[in-house]
């Protein structure tokens, strides 16, 4: 029998930001993709790279509410447009960090861009 497997000391932890993401991957396998459903071999690519874990930032519940605010902020909206011209409605979320003045990022792209209040 083998040994459980440990983390190292100093463990190499690989960060994704889950939406964009899994909205990549849904593309891809054109087909909806969530956590339960990422292909094995995206999973061990990340392993074969070398890392130990993997860190799912934004993990959370989102707020079709704020994601109509967002739409409907005229000023919010032109500062998404100004960073990404074919800016469209799926690319706006609710934001997976809680800092304050933070209000929505668009997140489909790579890096998101977010807007405050």
């Amino acid at each position: 029998m083998t040994a459980p497997w440990k983390f190292p000391p100093y463990p190499l932890i690989y960060e994704i930001n889950t939406w964009p993401w899994l909205a990549e991957l849904s593309r891809r396998q054109q087909r909806a993709v969530d956590l339960a459903a990422v292909p094995a071999s995206d999973w061990d690519a990340i392993g074969d790279a070398g890392y130990d874990a993997v860190w799912l930032m934004g993990v959370w519940e989102r707020s079709p509410a704020g994601v109509a605010l967002a739409l409907g902020n005229e000023s919010l909206m032109a500062s998404f447009r100004a960073a990404l011209p074919d800016l469209r409605t799926d690319d706006v979320d609710a934001t997976p960090t809680s800092r304050p003045g933070l209000t929505w990022c668009s997140s489909t792209r790579s890096p998101p861009i977010c807007g405050r209040r």
